[in-house]
Protein backbone atom coordinates (compact mmCIF):
# COMPACT_ATOMS: atom_id res chain seq x y z
CA UNK A 1 0.00 0.00 0.00
CA UNK A 2 1.29 3.55 -0.27
CA UNK A 3 -0.91 6.82 -0.70
CA UNK A 4 -2.18 6.75 -3.74
CA UNK A 5 -4.05 3.53 -3.02
CA UNK A 6 -4.44 4.36 0.45
CA UNK A 7 -6.24 7.83 -0.82
CA UNK A 8 -8.08 5.48 -3.70
CA UNK A 9 -11.57 5.25 -1.48
CA UNK A 10 -11.08 9.41 -0.53
CA UNK A 11 -11.11 9.34 -4.92
CA UNK A 12 -14.08 7.51 -5.41
CA UNK A 13 -15.92 9.36 -3.38
CA UNK A 14 -15.07 12.87 -4.90
CA UNK A 15 -15.74 11.66 -8.18
CA UNK A 16 -19.32 10.47 -7.17
CA UNK A 17 -22.46 12.30 -7.65
CA UNK A 18 -23.19 11.88 -3.58
CA UNK A 19 -24.02 15.15 -2.54
CA UNK A 20 -21.84 14.82 0.84
CA UNK A 21 -18.92 13.69 -0.89
CA UNK A 22 -17.29 16.53 0.26
CA UNK A 23 -17.35 16.12 3.62
CA UNK A 24 -17.29 12.41 3.20
CA UNK A 25 -14.07 12.50 1.21
CA UNK A 26 -12.58 15.17 3.64
CA UNK A 27 -13.59 13.35 6.70
CA UNK A 28 -12.33 10.20 5.91
CA UNK A 29 -8.74 12.05 4.27
CA UNK A 30 -8.28 13.08 7.97
CA UNK A 31 -8.56 9.54 9.66
CA UNK A 32 -6.35 8.11 6.85
CA UNK A 33 -3.89 11.12 7.71
CA UNK A 34 -3.79 10.28 11.71
CA UNK A 35 -3.66 6.77 10.60
CA UNK A 36 -0.41 7.08 8.96
CA UNK A 37 1.44 8.89 11.50
CA UNK A 38 0.18 6.65 14.33
CA UNK A 39 1.30 3.75 12.04
CA UNK A 40 4.79 5.54 11.73
CA UNK A 41 5.16 5.97 15.59
CA UNK A 42 3.70 2.75 16.50
CA UNK A 43 6.59 1.34 14.37
CA UNK A 44 9.59 3.10 15.29
CA UNK A 45 8.35 2.17 19.11
CA UNK A 46 8.46 -1.35 18.16
CA UNK A 47 12.25 -0.71 16.68
CA UNK A 48 13.30 -0.73 20.12
CA UNK A 49 15.74 -3.62 20.69
CA UNK A 50 13.68 -4.83 23.84
CA UNK A 51 10.60 -5.63 21.93
CA UNK A 52 9.69 -8.68 20.19
CA UNK A 53 6.73 -10.20 18.81
CA UNK A 54 5.10 -10.89 22.71
CA UNK A 55 5.03 -7.12 23.02
CA UNK A 56 2.54 -6.17 20.36
CA UNK A 57 -0.63 -6.70 21.89
CA UNK A 58 -0.09 -4.32 25.02
CA UNK A 59 1.94 -2.04 23.13
CA UNK A 60 -1.26 -2.16 21.07
CA UNK A 61 -3.25 -1.73 24.20
CA UNK A 62 -1.08 0.93 25.98
CA UNK A 63 -1.59 3.11 22.76
CA UNK A 64 -5.39 2.47 22.14
CA UNK A 65 -5.70 3.28 26.47
CA UNK A 66 -4.45 6.39 25.79
CA UNK A 67 -7.10 9.06 25.22
CA UNK A 68 -5.25 11.98 24.34
CA UNK A 69 -2.93 10.56 21.75
CA UNK A 70 -3.91 12.62 18.45
CA UNK A 71 -2.10 13.80 15.53
CA UNK A 72 -0.10 16.28 17.09
CA UNK A 73 1.03 14.20 19.54
CA UNK A 74 2.16 11.50 17.84
CA UNK A 75 4.13 13.85 15.48
CA UNK A 76 5.84 14.66 18.50
CA UNK A 77 6.39 11.49 19.94
CA UNK A 78 8.39 10.76 16.62
CA UNK A 79 10.10 13.72 17.19
CA UNK A 80 11.03 12.57 20.53
CA UNK A 81 12.32 8.90 19.27
CA UNK A 82 13.39 8.99 16.00
CA UNK A 83 17.01 10.29 15.26
CA UNK A 84 16.33 12.79 12.47
CA UNK A 85 13.96 15.48 13.06
CA UNK A 86 11.35 15.71 10.91
CA UNK A 87 10.92 19.60 10.14
CA UNK A 88 14.59 18.66 8.85
CA UNK A 89 13.74 15.48 6.96
CA UNK A 90 10.13 17.51 5.59
CA UNK A 91 12.26 20.87 4.94
CA UNK A 92 11.00 24.43 4.94
CA UNK A 93 7.54 24.47 4.42
CA UNK A 94 6.87 21.46 7.22
CA UNK A 95 5.31 24.61 10.29
CA UNK A 96 3.71 26.33 7.94
CA UNK A 97 2.11 22.93 6.77
CA UNK A 98 2.02 21.65 10.10
CA UNK A 99 0.00 24.40 11.35
CA UNK A 100 -2.40 23.94 8.51
CA UNK A 101 -3.15 20.66 9.68
CA UNK A 102 -4.24 21.91 12.57
CA UNK A 103 -6.24 24.29 11.54
CA UNK A 104 -7.82 21.42 9.10
CA UNK A 105 -7.94 19.10 12.01
CA UNK A 106 -9.93 22.07 14.05
CA UNK A 107 -12.37 22.85 10.94
CA UNK A 108 -13.03 18.59 11.22
CA UNK A 109 -13.77 19.14 14.92
CA UNK A 110 -16.80 21.32 14.26
CA UNK A 111 -17.97 19.37 11.02
CA UNK A 112 -18.14 16.15 13.24
CA UNK A 113 -20.05 18.09 15.91
CA UNK A 114 -22.26 19.14 13.24
CA UNK A 115 -21.38 22.78 13.62
CA UNK A 116 -20.35 25.49 10.98
CA UNK A 117 -17.14 26.88 10.61
CA UNK A 118 -16.63 30.29 10.12
CA UNK A 119 -15.21 29.59 6.46
CA UNK A 120 -18.41 28.18 5.42
CA UNK A 121 -16.32 25.58 3.73
CA UNK A 122 -18.16 24.45 0.26
CA UNK A 123 -17.12 20.78 -1.57
CA UNK A 124 -14.62 23.27 -3.44
CA UNK A 125 -12.48 24.07 0.24
CA UNK A 126 -12.76 20.55 0.98
CA UNK A 127 -11.77 19.14 -2.13
CA UNK A 128 -8.21 21.72 -1.68
CA UNK A 129 -8.17 20.75 1.91
CA UNK A 130 -7.85 17.01 0.80
CA UNK A 131 -5.97 17.57 -1.57
CA UNK A 132 -3.11 19.21 0.48
CA UNK A 133 -3.88 16.11 3.29
CA UNK A 134 -2.88 14.03 0.54
CA UNK A 135 0.38 16.01 -0.71
CA UNK A 136 1.18 15.58 3.26
CA UNK A 137 0.63 12.35 3.59
CA UNK A 138 3.08 11.90 0.14
CA UNK A 139 5.81 13.71 1.61
CA UNK A 140 5.77 11.78 4.96
CA UNK A 141 5.41 8.65 2.88
CA UNK A 142 8.85 9.56 0.77
CA UNK A 143 10.67 10.49 4.24
CA UNK A 144 10.15 7.26 5.94
CA UNK A 145 9.79 5.06 3.27
CA UNK A 146 13.65 5.94 2.52
CA UNK A 147 14.57 7.19 6.10
CA UNK A 148 13.00 3.46 7.95
CA UNK A 149 11.46 1.30 5.04
CA UNK A 150 7.70 1.83 6.31
CA UNK A 151 5.68 4.60 4.53
CA UNK A 152 2.92 3.90 7.46
CA UNK A 153 0.62 2.63 4.50
CA UNK A 154 2.72 -0.22 3.22
CA UNK A 155 2.70 -3.24 6.01
CA UNK A 156 1.95 -3.93 9.29
CA UNK A 157 3.22 -1.82 11.60
CA UNK A 158 4.91 -3.77 14.19
CA UNK A 159 7.60 -5.27 12.45
CA UNK A 160 10.94 -4.94 12.63
CA UNK A 161 12.67 -3.57 9.81
CA UNK A 162 15.56 -4.53 7.88
CA UNK A 163 17.44 -1.09 8.00
CA UNK A 164 19.65 -0.04 10.90
CA UNK A 165 17.56 2.91 12.67
CA UNK A 166 18.86 5.12 15.45
CA UNK A 167 16.20 5.90 18.04
CA UNK A 168 16.39 8.42 20.70
CA UNK A 169 15.49 8.71 24.42
CA UNK A 170 14.75 4.40 24.25
CA UNK A 171 14.05 4.89 27.81
CA UNK A 172 11.47 6.17 27.47
CA UNK A 173 10.24 3.42 26.07
CA UNK A 174 12.13 0.45 27.07
CA UNK A 175 9.15 -1.38 29.15
CA UNK A 176 5.06 -1.04 29.07
CA UNK A 177 5.20 1.49 32.15
CA UNK A 178 7.85 3.67 30.58
CA UNK A 179 5.74 3.74 27.19
CA UNK A 180 2.46 4.67 29.47
CA UNK A 181 4.58 7.77 30.99
CA UNK A 182 5.93 8.66 27.43
CA UNK A 183 2.32 8.69 25.78
CA UNK A 184 0.92 10.75 28.81
CA UNK A 185 3.54 13.27 28.24
CA UNK A 186 3.36 13.89 24.98
CA UNK A 187 -0.40 13.18 25.10
CA UNK A 188 -1.05 16.57 26.95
Amino acid sequence: MNVEQEFSTVDLLLKSSFETRGVDSFALSIIKLERQVRRIFSFLIYQHPDYSAEDIKMLRTIISKNKRMYFENFIKGIEHIYCSDLSNLYGVDFQNDFDRLIIIQGERNKIFHGQTTTQNLSRHDLTERIKFMKKWSLRIQTIFESEVGFNGFNRNSFQKSSKNINLLNIDSFRNYEEFKNLLKGIGR
